[in-house]
């Protein structure tokens, strides 16, 4: 028999059907989604998707800038993010994946006009140029989707009795002065139904999983908390909270979602006006990794 696979990008709430082996006068046509266009300038790839373009420079792992497309009105959503994943050792030591130290290396796993997977590699470095580890990211585009897939993978490089580290995470810069926050808050819930918080200048609102089941501890427990003014405020708290985040402006936003946010706690979103950090590993519960 023949071996074959599909792939395709799904939008949430619309029907598709699936014809196999259909004669030709009977298979089911519709124009295809605009593919996605590869443009290489000095030092950067502008990839466009048709629903939006995203720049990566060569000496950074993440999207630098994302511009989304909504007819023939084009708006940039985030900008400055392209050295966004950091890590911060036991002695507070900063350290971000990209920069000349970091020695990025970039391939491709995948490269077509439906599917493209950008792989970036290199050194989390410190501003003193000190290497603590390692950082592989996978970029995934789609033709035609405004919404790319990014995986993260840390490879720990140094002797773990010398180098742990309690805050790790990832940046995305908003090019937008953000004034919502959104949370789901229900595990399972439709989009509609998350928690919406205002969030005025300066303030910041977060939502962590600090404690979930695991060996033979079965606590569970995530909350929902604005700082504003020096004083914070409970909002919601439970036993498990659902897997993404918005912020949004008067014109533009955008979400982020991270698969089983709850059981790989420690977790947190946290939003500002100025943008929204996942943390990977979140050090406010006071746990080193």
């Amino acid at each position: 028999g023949r071996a074959s696979a599909l792939r395709f990008a799904a939008d949430p709430g619309t029907e598709y059907r699936l014809v196999v082996d259909a004669p030709a006068a009977e298979a089911l046509a519709s124009p295809a989604a605009p593919g996605i266009v590869l443009e290489r300038q000095d030092g950067r790839m502008l990839f466009d998707t048709g629903a939006a373009r995203f720049t990566v420079l060569d000496d950074e792992a993440l999207i630098a800038e994302a511009v989304l497309r909504d007819g023939a009105e084009s708006r940039t959503v985030l900008q400055g993010s392209g050295r966004g994943a950091y890590v911060v050792d036991q002695n507070g030591r900063r350290a971000r994946l990209g920069g000349p130290g970091s020695e990025m290396q970039t391939t491709f796993r995948v490269q077509g006009p439906r599917w493209t997977v950008l792989r970036k590699e290199g050194w989390y470095v410190t501003d003193e140029g000190a290497r603590i580890a390692r950082g592989i990211v996978w970029l995934h585009f789609h033709g035609g989707s405004p919404r790319v897939k990014l995986v993260h993978r840390l490879v720990l490089t140094e002797n773990t009795n010398k180098t742990w580290f309690q805050d790790i995470g990832i940046e995305f810069q908003a090019a937008f002065e953000g004034r919502d926050a959104a949370f789901d808050v229900t595990p399972g819930a439709a989009p509609a139904d998350p928690l919406r918080v205002a969030l005025p200048a300066g303030a910041e609102a977060w939502m962590l999983q600090d404690d979930y089941p695991h060996f033979l501890e079965r606590g569970s427990h995530y909350a929902v908390a604005l700082q504003q003014d020096g004083a914070t405020q409970e909002l919601a708290s439970g036993a498990v909270c659902g897997d993404w985040c918005e912020l949004t402006g008067s014109e533009s936003g955008f979400g982020i979602a991270l698969r089983d946010f709850a059981p790989q706690f420690p977790k947190e979103f946290t939003v500002t006006p100025r943008g929204v950090t996942a943390r990977l590993w979140s050090g406010r519960p006071g746990r080193a990794l």
